[in-house]
Parts: C-alpha cells; sequence; structure tokens
C-alpha cells in the first residue's frame, strides 16, 4: 500500500462469495427447491447478524445507506414459512423485497454472477482485514450450501435471536484479524 490511505468516503469494500455450481441463476424461472431454499437461509443468517457485522467492520453512519440491513419483510416471510420453495420463481421473489440498491448483502448477483454479494461501504488497504472478511464470506457460504453440522446447530440455538459474530466464527473455524479480531474471537 506504500503510503496510500483509502477514502472510507469515496470507496467501498464488496465481497463475492460464489454460491452456485454453474454460473449464474436463470432469471424468471423457478430453480431448484435446493437453490431457494440455500439462499433463504443465507439470507435469514445474514439478517442475524448483519447488523453486528457493520458495527465491528466500521461502516461509518454516513455510508449506512449504502449497506441497508436484510429487508424485514423478506425476513416475515421466511419466519412465517410463507414462500413455496418449489413454485417461486427466486428473482422476482428477491426483486419484491430488496427493491432498494444498496443492501449490506446483494443476492441480485446470484443472475448476474452466481454469486452472493456482501457490502461494508467502506474501503481498507489492510491485507489482514481484507483475508478476514473474504475468508468469514466465503466460510459461510460453503457453510450454508454444504448444511454444515455445526452451522445447524448453532441456528438451532440462535433461532430467535441474533446470533453471536465470536460464536459463528468459532462454528466456521475461523481466525479473524483486526477489527474483527474482538468480536469474532471474543477477545476483550
Amino acid at each position: 500500500n506504500r503510503g496510500f490511505k483509502a477514502e472510507e468516503n469515496s470507496a467501498a469494500f464488496q465481497v463475492h462469495a460464489g454460491f452456485t455450481d454453474n454460473g449464474p441463476l436463470p432469471k424468471n424461472e423457478v430453480v431448484a427447491k435446493s437453490t431457494v431454499s440455500e439462499v433463504l437461509l443465507m439470507i435469514w443468517i445474514f439478517s442475524k447478524i448483519d447488523k453486528e457485522l457493520m458495527r465491528e467492520y466500521g461502516t461509518t453512519a454516513a455510508r449506512q445507506k449504502f449497506t441497508m440491513p436484510i429487508p424485514t419483510s423478506i425476513i416475515e416471510e421466511i419466519e412465517a414459512g410463507q414462500i413455496d420453495v418449489e413454485n417461486t420463481v427466486l428473482s422476482q421473489l428477491l426483486e419484491k423485497h430488496f427493491d432498494y440498491r444498496y443492501w449490506s448483502i446483494n443476492p441480485h448477483a446470484l443472475f448476474q454472477f452466481g454469486t452472493f454479494e456482501l457490502r461494508i461501504a467502506n474501503s481498507t488497504t489492510d491485507i489482514q482485514e481484507i483475508e478476514s472478511l473474504v475468508d468469514f464470506f466465503g466460510l459461510l457460504t460453503k457453510a450454508v450450501r454444504s448444511k454444515d453440522l455445526g452451522l445447524v446447530n448453532l441456528l438451532k440455538k440462535n433461532i430467535d435471536r441474533d446470533i453471536p459474530l465470536s460464536d459463528l466464527a468459532e462454528t466456521l473455524g475461523l481466525k479473524m484479524q483486526k477489527r474483527l479480531c474482538n468480536s469474532f474471537l471474543g477477545a476483550g
């Protein structure tokens, strides 16, 4: 980085984690029930960590409009079991709820790249911070798709409350760095 300082008000840190096996999901078509279920689970999990993650990663008040928390409307539908995962056109469901451009997680990237996109809306040149967030998001995505037993147990334990990032990091086997370290490892 040789003296370069990232300007938090003019740059944003975004991570794409591969979520599909065969590229982008088809838009305006019914996709596999398992894919819909995994996408909804990822959204639900992220709703339980997004505020703490943004706080821990230092998203400033001026940049929060670029990292809106998960829409409550989709969480309410997920938790009420109102989504027919066998017959849902996923792109239409997501467009209905994610109707603003800048959410902390961008599921629309599924139809363009086959990825989920995480937006932090600040910037850094710290390699350890970058690697930590990339590892975190990649491992979370992998755990959701593989139905990791440790993750399943953590979700059951936290069904009615937010998931502490330190518990999630431990479940994923993460060793986080810098700003995330205190939260993920429970250091004081």
